[in-house]
């Protein structure tokens, strides 16, 4: 992630740090396509 000072910057932070809280969020879960959903699932609610 590159930031240049704007408040864009911060939404792509914010967008990143669920990334993030979603693999802390399932890393006990069981079944490994649970875990690690591919890219086309990943930013769904980012695009609405």
């Amino acid at each position: 992630m590159n930031a240049v000072g704007r408040n864009a910057d911060l939404w792509t932070l914010l967008h990143e740090g669920g990334h993030a809280f979603h693999v802390f969020a399932t890393r006990a879960e069981p079944v490994y396509a649970y875990r690690h959903s591919p890219m086309e699932f990943a930013e769904v609610a980012s695009m609405g």
